[in-house]
């Protein structure tokens, strides 16, 4: 809501009996400064000054950014973010709000993002005007949307080493938006082996579509060993969704 819309919506709970409780904003994921937050408390207080409203809790919506993962241009999303500071923040943001009692923090995937991989195998290498493109059996279409504007540390199966060549890591969809990574990978990858695309958790799985291939499988570590969770989804499964039953 804008801040007239929110007022409205204020005036009329109250001329009904009800006093809301929460404030809530939500900024977005990977939020790269602790000034991005500062702006936000700052505009909702001012609101809640204006409608002399008291919300016990605040929803500071908007993910913290995970450590590893880099934008499009290669820099680390993390690079100006520290936790000391937002601390700091949210202390000093207490006294903007006199009837907080709590704040509310979505920050899921800064704290899972590292819990999940997402492993795909290698079908076919082509060369194409000084690139090479490895199709995958997975890719940004059907699992990654996230691929769109963050690089991924990206790991192979078994480990190649040696000179590094220009790649492309495309999906197996008829889309030129399914690519997973462009970077430098080994030269000496072949089909079969596997890629490992680091911090997939927590939109992976909510994002992946059936988009001309059915669902991976999902597998559980816990340290000890693998247990399947999710059996892949067989051609015969996902085609058989649409044809008539016999």
């Amino acid at each position: 809501l804008e801040p007239r819309a929110a007022a409205a919506v204020l005036r009329y709970l109250r001329r009904n009996g009800l006093e809301p409780e929460v404030l809530h904003f939500h900024l977005r994921t990977q939020v790269h400064s602790v000034a991005c937050y500062e702006r936000a408390l700052q505009e909702a207080a001012q609101f809640c000054h204006r409608n002399r409203w008291q919300p016990r809790f605040v929803d500071c919506g908007g993910g913290w950014p995970a450590p590893t993962v880099r934008d499009r241009h290669g820099q680390p999303v993390a690079a100006d973010f520290s936790l000391p500071a937002i601390a700091r923040l949210l202390h000093q943001a207490r006294a903007w709000f006199p009837g907080l009692q709590e704040y509310w923090l979505e920050n899921g995937r800064w704290l899972t993002a590292s819990s999940g991989v997402l492993v795909v195998r290698v079908l076919d290498l082509k060369q194409r005007r000084g690139m090479r493109h490895l199709i995958c059996n997975g890719g940004r279409t059907l699992h990654a949307l996230l691929a769109t504007w963050e690089q991924h540390p990206l790991l192979t199966i078994p480990t190649r080493r040696g000179r590094r060549i220009l790649t492309t890591v495309t999906g197996p969809t008829c889309m030129a938006f399914d690519q997973l990574a462009r970077c430098p990978l080994p030269a000496t990858l072949r089909t079969g082996d596997h890629l490992l695309w680091l911090d997939a958790g927590a939109y992976h799985l909510p994002w992946e579509t059936r988009f001309s291939h059915g669902s991976a499988g999902v597998y559980w570590h816990d340290g000890a060993q693998i247990r399947l969770a999710r059996a892949p989804e067989s051609f015969e499964s996902w085609w058989g969704r649409w044809l008539p039953s016999r």
